[in-house]
C-alpha cells in the first residue's frame, strides 16, 4: 500500500484518529520549522526518531529514554491531543444535570446531595 492509500483507508475508516494524526503532523512540523537553524536538521535527510526502554541501575524499573527528536516529536503530540480534547470534545459534553429544589443551584444528575446546599436528593426508583 502506498503512503497516499493509506492516508485515504484512514480518512474513510478512521475519520477522528485522522484529524488526530493530522494535528500531531501540523504540531511536529511546527515545532520542527521553529527548528530550523538547527544543523542537525538537513533539508531533504530523514531524522530517526529513537525510543528505547532501559532499565536504570539505581533502580529495578524500566524507564522510556528518547532522542531530543522524539521529545519534540511527543511534545507536538501530546499539544495536538490536548487541543482537540480542550477544544473540541471537550465542549460537546453536556453532562446530564438537576437542579435542587431548595436553593436551585445545578448538579450533576448522579449526585446525591446537592453541591451547594447539602440537600438530600430524592431518589427515583
Amino acid at each position: 500500500m502506498s503512503d497516499n492509500e493509506i492516508v485515504n483507508w484512514l480518512l474513510k475508516n478512521y475519520q477522528l484518529e485522522a484529524v488526530f494524526i493530522d494535528e500531531i503532523t501540523k504540531n511536529v512540523n511546527d515545532i520542527y520549522q521553529r527548528l530550523a537553524t538547527d544543523p542537525d536538521v538537513k533539508t531533504d535527510e530523514p531524522k530517526e526518531i529513537k525510543f528505547q526502554v532501559v532499565k536504570r541501575s539505581e533502580t529495578d524499573y524500566a524507564e522510556l529514554q528518547m532522542s531530543s527528536d522524539a521529545v519534540l516529536f511527543m511534545g507536538g503530540m501530546a499539544k495536538a491531543i490536548s487541543d482537540i480534547i480542550i477544544k473540541q470534545i471537550l465542549p460537546n459534553i453536556q453532562p446530564a444535570t438537576k437542579r435542587c429544589s431548595h436553593c436551585n443551584s445545578v448538579n450533576n444528575s448522579i449526585a446525591n446531595y446537592c453541591y451547594q446546599c447539602g440537600n438530600r436528593f430524592e431518589r427515583i426508583s
